[in-house]
């Protein structure tokens, strides 16, 4: 299927298409290399609309200077094909690597820094467009109180620690109404982080981008290693735990040397990966993944009842970065 889809796009001879996974595959010509990405027919309308958002949006970060993945324009000058209502992109590929263990990294303080400077200047230029880009706007506590926590209670996951956590989680809603907001990732895991000589070469995956606080997108990138690390705590394994706390403080402090962070926001790091942890614990039990809900309720868990050590540590290393 790839080869006819392909015959969309004006780029030269192919050499090799290696699929990477059920939605992506490698497009090599003669000449360079391209990423096909495909969208499924189940919600063909909204992601055609996400799509041209995401492009919107690419264009005006390539504007600003930031290394994104530009969409290739096809034979009819559209930038994307449906068949059978399956949509397909093809986008330039950007040369960079994805650290495949982060725990193993030689220097994880430094690289988190790394990651704090690249998401803040990404964040700047999504601020400069924010109003250009007509994304969705997403109030992430109203949907852990309107579908997360309702699904779990459905399927008999509240119990009294987490309700505790819930509990915890409604004092927040005014203070969760202060904090800064702008257009932002939403899936700002690493591995849509490019590494190359050391440094963060580009970023990946605007699909799901949305206007919403832009501490999700810090928090994300650092609860992406949390599972492993609690993992190891219910193992009386502490390493990797007190790697990903100074992981937290260094991608923090990394941001804010460059992108001033609110108190407010330091605050409410806790309050966010909570709400993180609920958004993916449903959306694995939605998708009958238990073991991963699980996961993700016991890393929620961890972080409340670590929450005062975690926000003291980062308040240390950014007040050492501010002296």
């Amino acid at each position: 299927m790839n080869k006819t889809v392909l015959e969309n796009w004006d780029i030269g001879n192919l050499v090799e298409c290696k699929t990477l996974n059920t939605k992506v595959s490698l497009i090599e010509t003669e000449d360079h290399v391209y990423i096909l990405k495909l969208k499924k027919d189940s919600e063909h309308k909204s992601n055609m609309e996400s799509l041209k958002t995401e492009h919107k949006l690419i264009k005006y970060l390539l504007g600003e200077g930031l290394n994104v993945p530009r969409p290739i324009k096809t034979k009819q000058g559209t930038d994307v094909v449906s068949i059978n209502n399956d949509l397909y992109c093809l986008y330039e590929y950007i040369e960079g690597s994805h650290v495949l263990n982060h725990y193993e990294a030689d220097d994880l303080n430094g690289l988190a820094y790394k990651y704090g400077e690249a998401i803040s200047k990404l964040h700047k230029g999504l601020a400069i467009i924010t109003d250009f880009v007509d994304a969705k706007v997403t109030h992430f506590l109203k949907d852990v109180n309107a579908w997360a926590i309702p699904l779990l209670e459905e399927h008999d996951y509240i119990e009294e620690k987490l309700q505790e956590v819930i509990d915890y989680v409604t004092q927040y809603e005014l203070i969760y109404e202060s904090l800064p907001k702008q257009l932002i990732h939403r899936d700002l895991h690493p591995n849509n982080l490019l590494l190359q000589a050391g440094v963060v070469s580009g970023f990946l995956d605007f699909e799901i981008s949305v206007k919403g606080i832009r501490l999700f997108d810090l928090c994300y990138a650092c609860t992406a290693l949390l599972g492993e690390a609690v993992e190891g705590v219910f193992n009386k394994d502490y390493t990797k735990i007190e790697k990903w706390k100074m992981y937290v403080s260094y991608l923090m402090k990394g941001y804010h040397n460059h992108n001033e962070l609110t108190e407010e926001e330091i605050d409410c790091i806790p309050l966010i990966m909570i709400l993180i942890q609920f958004i993916m614990s449903a959306y694995f039990l939605s998708t009958d993944e238990s073991d991963l809900t699980h996961q993700n309720l016991d890393s929620l868990k961890w972080v409340y009842e670590n929450r005062k050590r975690l926000v003291k540590q980062v308040y240390k290393e950014v007040i050492s970065l501010e002296n």
